[in-house]
């Protein structure tokens, strides 16, 4: 136990008291204040006291007259000398900032492409910086601070409570499991009378200290926030905008998913302040650019976690049936379809705030990008141009974290800027490659592959050479791994050998960590890429698949992709593979599917998936079924029927190419870019799937296909009508490759 009576000693000088001490009414009348100090002239001093010293000797001179207010206003002055904050006990002008960090395995954000966005802390909670001026004990004398105030928390009130938790989350303090009980039994208590900024101040401290809140105090805060918010129209009931948005962006952290009611509610309190007060000022009582940024990036994770949950939840009910399967697509769809902000909410806010974006950080406009990309919503474009307009001229002194973010943000919108701006972006981004980390290096590529913004070889060289070390050392997530190499597939990016050799091992090694449509992913890039990918890689790669029952929760595309990944990479899936991988196809071509997008279910496949689908099945080194086969071909002629009736191409066209084994070469380059080509080239495709599962069908009939049923993979089960140059290579011919080798 250390003495609470600190000397002067320990910090030097005397302490010196700015401006007049309360209580002394001239020089004379000074001399023994320090014995007839009155309560709220002592909280008074405390709120001046400018270093650790000041407020040390203060609760030392007095600590026989310490109530919980004094100790509560020690504990928030010291958290702003600090951290630099400004205001007072009551905490004005306090400011939660928060950041984005981007990629996880998990695909948080999977955004369909494995994008999480979960914030990092607040700066000024977070900084090394300001932890430096602190004295060498002070940890002790918080912990001591916290021990008084423990004993005195009967007396504390919603503000004391809140503003206690604050100074010590800013502090960036573990509490002691004893007084953390202590002031949950507490606040549970006081909470009917807290204000929309003591809850909000409570839900960002807990955030920050990675706390979450047992359920039932959970429930508690929340229906507490809900009730000040809707208390009206007045400052002090309904709270300000900083109080919306760090409720919401503590929710987002610590994952809680409020109720629809209160996120309107939060929406309504934006909106009402940002109407009374405006969204372009830093000062007075607009809505800042941080507020409406963490908000907005609140609220897209929010989005993102609530279609994510629905989506795991309806693939844990699938026994494997196509219906249910595609019961879990419409689930999924219409958890992403429904937003969680009130309609039109956000665009009228970034409406309203386009006239001030000269003045937002570069950080707020990342935030506010990635949000729009998470709520799958394009923003006006007023607004986004402004955006463009007020990053361009800064981009040379944005972060790599921001760079990242914004250009993820904008491949996710399908937004590309003009040449002008991609071309400064990556001149500015090359000079960060070097100190980029994994997750910023798979978010860059991966928007710049969404915009199909193609850098230099230079740029991509210098990409590889900074990723090089951190993917040796396993840097990055099963999700980074595949998006990195799709996106130099997508560039047709010059590879490095090395970079190609460490990322087979990587991809081999956690093949069983990845998630399905990461797998997918994985697949094609080496194929793409024509990567010498060895046995191991291939089996670990077709194994994960099928152990994880990837081919339940692909989209259409996805599966496409896959079937074309196992021909060209030359691979053996089992029996159980090849035939469930046909059977999901079928279920596409019917109109069963969710499309490639992971936008709304009952959408069939397009015309060239059906071109790649029939191209591919027959080519598979273990043939489905025949019975499959047959099923997948009727369908997809009826599809093809329906994209393009009788008539509307010219008899003849596909002619020349019906009995040809490879189906199409010889097509000129320009072929997949008009409809009547593409429409020749598919009727021919599906004609050759259909002699092809004829064939199979009359062998299997005549008892010639016994081998088969073993799965054994053997040359035997490559389809005849394969050409010994896609037995070779697992693929098609050269002509084709721009054909059949487009990204799905």
């Amino acid at each position: 136990m250390i003495n609470f009576e600190w000397p002067h000693a320990a910090y030097g000088a005397p302490i010196c008291f700015r401006g007049r001490a309360p209580g002394a009414r001239d020089a004379s009348s000074r001399r023994g204040v320090y014995e007839r100090i009155d309560p709220p002239g002592l909280t008074a001093w405390i709120k001046r006291a400018r270093s650790w010293h000041d407020v040390a000797v203060l609760v030392a001179r007095y600590s026989r007259h310490c109530n919980h207010i004094h100790l509560c206003a020690a504990l928030v002055q010291l958290a702003h000398i600090d951290g630099g904050g400004g205001g007072g006990a009551g905490g004005e002008g306090r400011s939660s900032g928060s950041s984005v960090i981007i990629g996880s395995s998990s695909g948080s954000g999977s955004d369909g492409g494995g994008l999480r966005s979960p914030p990092t802390l607040p700066a000024a909670a977070a900084g090394a910086p300001a932890r430096a001026r602190r004295p060498a004990n002070w940890r002790p004398f918080v912990q001591q601070l916290l021990e008084k105030l423990q004993q005195q928390l009967p007396a504390c009130g919603p503000r004391q409570l809140s503003n206690a938790v604050w100074a010590i989350a800013k502090l960036q303090l573990a509490p002691e499991p004893e007084f953390s009980a202590a002031w949950q039994a507490r606040i549970q208590e006081v909470l009917s009378a807290a204000s929309a900024r003591d809850v909000s101040e409570v839900l960002w401290a807990l955030a920050t200290l990675r706390l979450p809140p047992p359920p039932r105090l959970q429930r508690q805060l929340l229906s507490a926030l809900h009730r000040a918010t809707a208390a009206g129209d007045g400052a002090g009931g309904a709270g300000r905008a900083q109080d919306a948005a760090n409720a919401m962006w503590a929710m987002a952290v610590m994952g809680i998913a409020p109720p629809q009611e209160l996120t309107a509610s939060l929406c309504l309190l934006m909106q009402r302040q940002g109407a009374r007060s405006g969204y372009s000022g830093f000062g007075g009582d607009g809505v800042k650019p941080q507020e409406l940024a963490n908000f907005m990036w609140a609220l897209g994770v929010q989005h993102n976690l609530a279609a994510r949950a629905a989506s795991a939840a309806a693939a844990g009910l699938l026994p494997g049936s196509t219906r249910d399967a595609g019961g879990a697509a419409v689930t999924a769809a219409m958890a992403r379809a429904a937003p969680p902000a009130p309609a039109g909410w956000v665009d009228e806010q970034l409406a309203r705030s386009s006239r001030g974006l000269a003045a937002w950080e570069p950080r707020h406009v990342s935030m506010a990008l990635h949000a729009c990309a998470r709520l799958r919503r394009r923003p006006p474009d007023a607004w986004l141009g402004g955006c463009l307009r007020a990053l361009r001229p800064r981009l040379d002194g944005c972060s790599m974290q921001d760079l990242s973010v914004v250009i993820l943000s904008l491949g996710a919108l399908r937004v590309c800027p003009v040449a002008d701006w991609t071309d400064a972006f990556l001149a500015a981004s090359l000079q960060l490659l070097p100190s980029a980390s994994a997750q910023e290096l798979t978010a860059t590529a991966k928007g710049l592959a969404r915009l199909r913004v193609r850098p230099g070889d230079e740029w991509w060289a210098a990409f590889q050479i900074a990723a090089l070390p951190q993917l040796e050392a396993g840097g990055f997530s099963p999700q980074g791994l595949a998006d990195v190499m799709a996106a130099l597939a997508m560039a047709e990016a010059p590879l490095c050998e090395d970079f190609a050799a460490a990322w087979a091992s990587q991809a081999e090694g956690r093949a069983a960590e990845m998630e399905p449509r990461a797998l997918v992913k994985a697949l094609w890039a080496a194929a793409r890429l024509r990567l010498p990918a060895g046995v191991p890689l291939r089996r670990a790669l077709v194994d994960a698949a099928e152990a994880r029952g990837a081919l339940r929760q692909l989209p259409q595309g996805d599966l496409v992709r896959l079937a074309w990944a196992l021909v060209r990479l030359f691979a053996l899936p089992t029996q159980d593979l090849s035939d469930g991988l046909t059977l999901q196809l079928c279920r596409a071509a019917s109109g069963g599917g969710e499309p490639s997008g992971g936008g709304s279910g009952g959408s069939a496949l397009t015309g060239r998936q059906l071109l790649r689908a029939a191209w591919a099945l027959p080519r598979l080194r273990v043939a489905p079924r025949p019975a499959l086969v047959s099923y997948f071909s009727e369908l997809a002629e009826a599809r093809a029927a329906v994209l393009w009736p009788a008539g509307s191409f010219p008899q003849g066209v596909g002619d020349v190419i019906v009995d040809d084994a490879d189906i199409s070469s010889g097509v000129e380059d320009g072929w997949v870019a008009e409809e009547l080509q593409l429409a020749a080239v598919t009727w021919a495709a599906l004609a050759a799937l259909r002699a092809s599962a004829d064939a199979a069908a009359a062998r299997e009939r005549a008892g010639r296909g016994g081998d088969r049923s073993s799965g054994g993979g053997s040359e035997a089960n490559v389809p005849a009508e394969a050409p010994a140059a896609d037995r070779q290579a697992g693929g098609t011919g050269e002509g084709c490759r721009s054909l059949l080798g487009a990204a799905c």
